[in-house]
């Protein structure tokens, strides 16, 4: 047997691991974008329960439904109500990424929905300064009936710092707000201002 030969048998088992591994990563950081960009296309099925089951796959994609994130956020005006609070909590998980559509979470902060509401308000949290956009927004969720959307809009307007000066009224009355946790988040924002 020749020394070529015998380097290509010797390799072949660990070849072929790599082969497993290269597809791996394939999919882990490419192939999953195909893949959410196929179910995307289902949101704008005339079928609501199409359109739900579509939503519902692209949340548990979590960050891997990135490339979705204009068609969820199309999804937030959607006329089904479960649709819109699927495609909020997609948007949730995917967190920092779902920046490209704050007009259309600034919209669902006053969805009918406080499942929607609660999930758009938490993905205003994760969007660091992209967020800046839905001050107004976020200044009038501080009003909301759901405390845990209050909460989230107080936070996303603390770490905003001085681009939430325009809703400063408004957490100067969340500062009172019956909620401990909304309270102690407003107050910090009044302090980043």
């Amino acid at each position: 047997m020749k020394i070529s030969q015998m380097s290509v048998r010797a390799l072949a088992p660990w070849g072929s691991g790599l082969t497993v591994l290269l597809i791996g990563a394939w999919w882990l950081f490419g192939g999953s974008h195909s893949e959410a960009e196929r179910i995307a296309r289902d949101l704008k099925s005339e079928d609501p329960s199409l359109r739900y089951s579509a939503a519902k796959d692209l949340s548990e994609l979590g960050y891997n439904a990135s490339p979705a994130v204009d068609a969820l956020g199309e999804a937030l005006h959607d006329s089904d109500e479960k649709v819109r609070y699927r495609a909020a909590k997609a948007l949730s998980k995917i967190g920092r990424n779902a920046g490209s559509v704050v007009d259309d979470l600034a919209i669902g902060l006053t969805d009918s929905n406080e499942d929607t509401r609660y999930y758009v308000a938490k993905t205003f949290s994760h969007l660091g300064p992209e967020a800046a956009g839905a001050v107004d927004a976020l200044a009038l969720a501080l009003e909301d009936s759901h405390p845990e959307v209050r909460f989230y809009a107080a936070k996303t307007l603390r770490d905003l710092g001085e681009l939430a000066q325009p809703a400063a009224p408004q957490l100067a009355k969340a500062a009172k707000d019956k909620d401990p946790k909304v309270r102690d988040e407003a107050k910090l924002a009044l302090q980043e201002l």
